[in-house]
């Protein structure tokens, strides 16, 4: 499929991938932040030097919480496949277009998901260099099946002492710490009470066996005092891409 082939289907251009001294990142173009923040949307990577679609994907997630996964590299294979192909090509050659799923499709009571169809058509046409044949959606199916033990497992239980509440501080056991990033990566960590995601950065140079620390920060500290107390324990879960969930 040609690149006017994808805007006929009223795909929208909304950036391109980029690498720099900082490692890869994507330029937002001009106008067009509003759509990396839209829930379930259908997106495609697309060869601007040889005019082809190299990558479909579908989120529920905004592109740009699902799009930290790809900068990232790490955590479920496909972040990683995705990131080293991405650096591996000339910047600014791979162009972002997305297609938002904002048509009220309905069959009676129940309603259609337009990206997760186009999804599976558009990888079974176009055989896209980089799907290997295969949906992000059925991958991520797969990969729940096979490491269904280890999905259940990813969470942990912090017990609020005194210095949680003084400092707003997250520390992550040893092996749950090999299911998050780098130090001085970038984090998100979800305040779920709060309905609020913050950013901040990993430390593992702060405990001895290089497990992580998210080091104080004032809206985890105002997060624990408003809705605990001492002694309470919180349930802090890790997601796919590698961020934190506070419960």
């Amino acid at each position: 499929m040609k690149y006017e082939q994808l805007i006929d289907l009223n795909f929208t251009l909304i950036g391109c991938w980029k690498t720099d001294d900082d490692g890869l990142n994507y330029e937002v173009f001009e106008n067009k932040s509003n759509e990396f923040e839209i829930d379930n949307s259908l997106y495609v990577f697309f060869d601007s030097e040889k005019d082809r679609i190299l990558y479909v994907g579908k989120t529920t997630q905004t592109l740009k919480k699902r799009f930290y996964g790809y900068i990232r590299g790490n955590g479920q294979s496909t972040n990683s496949k995705i990131h080293n192909k991405l650096v591996k090509e000339r910047s600014g050659k791979i162009l972002i277009l997305s297609l938002n799923d904002v048509l009220p499709f309905n069959w009676g009571i129940y309603s259609i998901n337009l990206a997760a169809g186009l999804e599976d058509s558009m990888i079974e046409i176009e055989n896209p260099l980089w799907n290997g044949k295969c949906s992000e959606t059925e991958i991520n199916e797969e990969s729940s099946i096979e490491n269904h033990s280890k999905i259940i497992d990813k969470f942990f239980i912090v017990t609020l002492s005194k210095t949680y509440f003084e400092i707003g501080s997250i520390n992550v056991p040893l092996k749950k710490s090999d299911l998050l990033g780098k130090h001085d990566d970038i984090i998100t960590i979800e305040l779920s009470k709060d309905n609020k995601q913050i950013t901040t950065q990993i430390n593992r140079n702060a405990v001895k066996n290089r497990s992580v620390r998210i080091n104080q920060n004032k809206e985890i500290k105002e997060y624990y005092n408003k809705f605990y107390n001492m002694g309470d324990k919180v349930k802090i879960t890790i997601t796919d891409e590698g961020n934190l969930i506070v419960e």
